[in-house]
């Protein structure tokens, strides 16, 4: 597997962290290369690159939805999610995904098969979420976000069964965290972009 950066944009969170969207091409042998855009961003204190989504003290990473609608519409208008740079899916046979969105308040079942335990606890009855199911369904990519905390994250899931980074979620799913910082479809993170700027107009 290999990847190489194309181009990204960067904002500077309230913690005084570099928080970047990142579109990348990547490659793997004898599969189609994709171009993937991807969430960045540092630790605080060394500044060094996070490549974990939650870390050792149970804290996973999140941002203001606000930072993320600005990254997201710099990207957009940097044409770093053009449709060009959409997946073809060729490496799996074709297709595309499929969205689903929903609210903690009417659809709690649904949320504890992305949640960590104990985490719907902490998200409050505004919070929405939205899963983007890949085409073979092994793969999901998350948002959840809460106008009222003014935070938003993104997350992917699994059920490969080699994958290694990964932590068990909540209710028993069969669905695991991918424990890396996200990367998803361009098509994906304009959906994203598109439900949450509808969310807190």
């Amino acid at each position: 597997m290999g990847y190489k950066k194309i181009d990204e944009v960067e904002l500077i969170d309230n913690n005084g962290l570099s928080v970047k969207l990142r579109l990348n091409s990547r490659w793997s042998e004898n599969q189609a290369e994709w171009t993937p855009i991807c969430w960045r961003t540092v630790r605080p204190i060394s500044g060094t690159n996070r490549q974990r989504y939650k870390l050792g003290d149970g804290s996973f990473w999140h941002i203001t939805v606000d930072l993320a609608i600005e990254l997201m519409e710099l990207a957009l208008h940097k044409g770093l999610l053009d449709t060009r740079y959409d997946d073809k899916y060729d490496r799996l046979g074709g297709g595309n995904f499929t969205y689903s969105e929903y609210s903690l308040k009417n659809n709690m079942k649904e949320f504890l098969e992305i949640c960590l335990p104990g985490e719907e606890k902490k998200w409050p009855q505004d919070t929405i979420f939205l899963i983007a199911e890949e085409p073979k369904g092994y793969w999901r990519k998350v948002m959840i976000a809460s106008k009222q905390k003014n935070k938003v994250t993104f997350r992917s899931l699994t059920r490969c069964s080699s994958y290694r980074l990964k932590v068990k979620l909540a209710n028993n799913t069969d669905w695991d965290l991918d424990n890396s910082m996200m990367d998803c479809d361009t098509a994906v993170m304009r959906k994203f972009y598109s439900s949450l700027k509808t969310y807190v107009i």
